[in-house]
């Protein structure tokens, strides 16, 4: 599971850490995200140069994927 934190809130949670950069970003999935990802410039090694981001992509794992998943049982939500 991943989560996209900004301003020390999840903003997505999802189980996939490319959906997740694409939803955080603002896109409706990752075939949109594949396409913006395209039209940026390219590194050496040709991968995209993506811009800064104001949330960063984390791990969901061990008691903390255990706390998420138990509030996510009793109806929170991101």
């Amino acid at each position: 599971m991943h989560a996209a934190i900004q301003n020390e809130r999840i903003i997505y949670c999802v189980e996939h850490e490319l959906l997740c950069e694409a939803l955080a970003r603002g896109f409706s999935g990752i075939d949109e995200y594949r396409e913006w990802e395209r039209e940026l410039p390219h590194d050496d090694y040709d991968r995209p140069i993506l811009p800064d981001a104001p949330f960063r992509i984390v791990r969901l794992q061990g008691e903390v994927l255990l706390r998420y998943q138990a509030l996510e049982a009793q109806g929170h939500r991101p």
